[in-house]
């Protein structure tokens, strides 16, 4: 990413090109891991789940019933899978893994066709400023909503509204 105070309106395009590429990828990839998240948390709640059923019918079973190692097994696993399923839950409800790979995705093609739309454009009627500020109201509005996700809500974040609006 460039570092250095652009010189020259050449130099600021550049850094606006580089700064939605970076972003972008940023989103991409953390939409992918909270999408990967997701899926994991609500396979391993159906499977754990279902395995306490399981486990618990069994019990009920004449030839478990006839085990004591198997009854006792059995008397053991179905508390500590349900307690598995309890904090996997807490993950699931504490972390909204599904609305989070919502948001990058949207965030990522929000970026996607503003820089779309910024390439296309003639050079001479870009203007960079405008650029960057629209590219810090999507980080913006992505940032309130993950944290209002997560029921942290703080009055700073409810001050703008729109590109340009810093009251």
């Amino acid at each position: 990413m460039y570092i250095e105070k652009p010189k020259n309106k050449k130099e600021l395009d550049l850094y606006v090109l580089e700064k939605f590429d970076t972003l972008i990828s940023y989103y991409w990839k953390t939409s992918g891991i909270n999408k990967r998240a997701y899926k994991r948390i609500r396979a391993f709640n159906i499977i754990i789940g279902a395995l306490v059923t399981f486990a618990t019918t069994l019990l009920s079973v004449e030839f478990v019933q006839n085990s004591e190692s198997l009854t006792t097994a059995l008397l053991i696993a179905s508390p500590l899978l349900a307690v598995l399923l309890t904090i996997m839950n807490g993950f699931s409800s504490g972390f909204p893994f599904a609305a989070a790979w919502r948001d990058g995705v949207v965030a990522a093609n929000t970026l996607e066709k503003m820089r779309d739309h910024y390439i296309s454009s003639s050079p001479k009627t870009r203007n960079p400023q405008k650029e960057l500020e629209k590219i810090n109201f999507v980080i913006e509005n992505e940032t309130k909503s993950f944290f209002k996700q997560l029921n942290i809500h703080d009055k700073q974040f409810e001050s703008t509204d729109k590109p340009g609006n810093t009251q």
